[in-house]
């Protein structure tokens, strides 16, 4: 398995973000229990720190080959941040029983 991760929507409040993220993959193996089990952030433009407000871990479950799901994230982020970085951390494990770990980065403007 071979997992993407890409920002398809966002939807911004004065000081809170949803964020779509949509989870591929691409790979020729199936990703068994597929789980979001951190997401970080870096400010690139204003001041502050984005936070996640959603609880982690997130279960995607099973992604067979070719298949996709959407997540969507709540975010805390401050009036000062224009631009940020948003890092999630997946693990999963192989069919042949193998543990994974991918990480993906998606800059996201307000």
């Amino acid at each position: 398995p071979r997992l993407v991760a890409q920002v398809v929507g966002k939807t911004s409040g004065a000081t809170t973000m949803t964020i779509d993220v949509r989870f591929t993959n691409t790979g020729t193996g199936s990703a068994v229990g597929t789980t979001v089990g951190s997401v970080t952030f870096r400010t690139m433009a204003g001041t502050g720190a984005v936070t996640v407000a959603t609880p982690l871990p997130v279960s995607l479950g099973l992604l067979l080959p070719g298949q996709s799901t959407m997540y969507t994230f709540s975010l805390n982020v401050p009036t000062t941040v224009t631009r940020f970085t948003m890092t999630e951390t997946v693990t999963f494990t192989s069919a042949a029983g193998s543990p994974l770990r991918v990480s993906s980065t998606q800059t996201v403007a307000r």
